[in-house]
């Protein structure tokens, strides 16, 4: 009797005027739509933070810079606070001057997620170096947060940024 009334129930929802199965088949069709943009905005700020990558392993100061919106708020990793590009720019013009010679720089995003204007990149980035003169290799890891929103231009750019540095270096 109960699978009846389900079977009757479903014919009626059926005929109803504006519930059709082509409702349905939208809906899904409009799930596919933003999932694929989605999946457009995420490669977008995978591209942008491999160009991050490599700017700073080649010490571009004013193109690390050029990749975060000019009103950004940055936590560094021991708890420095930066707030806009020009002082983003000093900042790692200043690093990159140090006796650092850098030698690699990767970002490995571990959750990337789109929201309705913000899109958020949790990740571990991992930066190589050596100092003179004993040239002994360093590698520091650090967890990131990036919160990326797109620009007038249509380009993201990084509005947040924190890194943490899990273990400070001898300790």
């Amino acid at each position: 009797m109960f699978k009846k009334l389900i079977i009757a129930g479903m014919m009626l929802m059926i005929t109803i005027p504006g519930f059709s199965q082509d409702s349905s088949k939208k809906t899904v069709k409009e799930k596919l739509e933003k999932e694929k943009e989605e999946q457009i905005i995420k490669e977008k700020v995978i591209a942008n933070s491999k160009k991050l990558e490599n700017f700073y392993k080649k010490s571009m100061a004013d193109s690390v810079a050029g990749l975060f919106s000019s009103n950004c708020h940055i936590i560094r990793e021991y708890g420095e606070i930066i707030e806009s590009r020009d002082l983003v720019e000093d900042t790692f013009k200043k690093e990159f001057k140090s006796d650092k010679v850098i030698s690699g720089c990767k970002f490995e995003p571990l959750e990337i997620k789109v929201y309705d204007e913000i899109v958020l990149e949790i990740g571990v980035n991992t930066i190589s170096y050596s100092r003179p003169p004993d040239k002994k290799l360093y590698v520091e890891k650090y967890n990131y947060m990036f919160v990326w929103k797109e620009s007038k231009s249509g380009k993201y750019q990084i509005r947040s940024a924190m890194w943490n540095l899990p273990k400070k270096p001898g300790s």
